[in-house]
């Protein structure tokens, strides 16, 4: 398994954080039952999507409203949580 400080290495603070986007908007799709992808115009998420860390979606709602957007895939929820190992947490700081 890679480190945090391997990952840190292969990967910048932008690439990071647009996982963090994503993985937030996961979170929020599931706990207030709102579709679950991140909407952004970035080239990094297409560079993302390239290293497989991010999928392009397309979702269509009850009312045929479509809207596109992207996902983590598994590599790229595992790659942004593997960050989040060594960072200390905040309630027993």
């Amino acid at each position: 398994m890679a480190s945090y400080r391997k990952i840190r290495q292969i990967m910048n603070k932008r690439e990071l954080q647009l996982l963090e986007k994503a993985f937030t908007a996961e979170i929020n799709g599931a706990l207030d039952k709102v579709p679950h992808i991140m909407q952004t115009r970035s080239k990094l998420a297409d560079k993302l999507c390239d290293e497989d860390l991010l999928i392009k979606v397309k979702l269509t709602l009850r009312n045929n409203v479509t809207i596109e957007g992207y996902e983590l895939t598994h590599a790229g929820r595992w790659t942004y949580c593997e960050t989040c190992r060594d960072e200390p947490d905040p309630e027993n700081s």
